[in-house]
């Protein structure tokens, strides 16, 4: 069994742990691919491998606002 302990897994008193949380990781990938689609949706859902209402949960989840281009 491949399990890693905890204790494994804290880093040394006084260092920078290198590992990143997924979440974070995740976060800003879809700000990247936003920003590098100028805001297209299915553009940056298209770049990351998913479809645009898995862009729209994942966007939602993580409260990232989008503002709208286009104003009424």
């Amino acid at each position: 069994m491949n399990q890693v302990s905890e204790r494994e897994n804290t880093p040394p008193t006084g260092q920078v742990n290198p590992v990143i949380p997924l979440k974070k990781l995740e976060r800003e990938a879809l700000i990247q691919a936003l920003s590098m689609t100028d805001y297209n949706i299915s553009r940056a859902a298209r770049m990351l491998g998913i479809s645009r209402a898995a862009f729209y949960r994942k966007i939602q989840y993580h409260r990232i606002k989008i503002e709208n281009k286009y104003p009424a």
